[in-house]
């Protein structure tokens, strides 16, 4: 057990725990389905530990406080380093919010929708 690193599986509302939380892991290793909690909680404003498959599709990079990780190692130092230093965890996390609002918001997603719709009737 590790102090101050706490596994959850279904939880009955996930915004409760991501209030709660400073890092979020998202270890996906096959299939999809879990895009949708990175970009939750990438929106809580926490910088998201994932694996390439839970991350495909998600434009983001560690600058924007989403970093992917391959092997065994780079997980274990990636999780500590953010756990060792909550400045720089909170700093991706505000950077993660940011990236969510410029790139994944409602206004945004609806212009896009918009301009997909309009190049169609053209």
């Amino acid at each position: 057990m590790i102090p101050g690193l706490i596994g959850k599986g279904y939880v009955e509302d996930i915004n409760v725990e991501l209030n709660k939380a400073s890092i979020y892991i998202a270890p996906l290793f096959v299939g999809g389905g879990i895009r949708i909690k990175i970009l939750e909680a990438m929106s809580a404003g926490l910088p998201v530990i994932a694996s390439p498959v839970s991350a495909e599709g998600i434009m983001a990079k560690k600058e924007d406080g989403l970093i992917i990780c391959s092997t065994k190692e780079e997980w274990i130092l990636e999780i500590f380093n953010l756990m060792d230093n909550p400045i720089v965890s909170k700093e991706l996390g505000v950077k993660a919010r940011s990236f969510i609002e410029k790139n994944h918001s409602w206004e945004v997603t609806a212009n896009r929708m918009m301009h997909l719709i309009q190049e169609l009737n053209a």
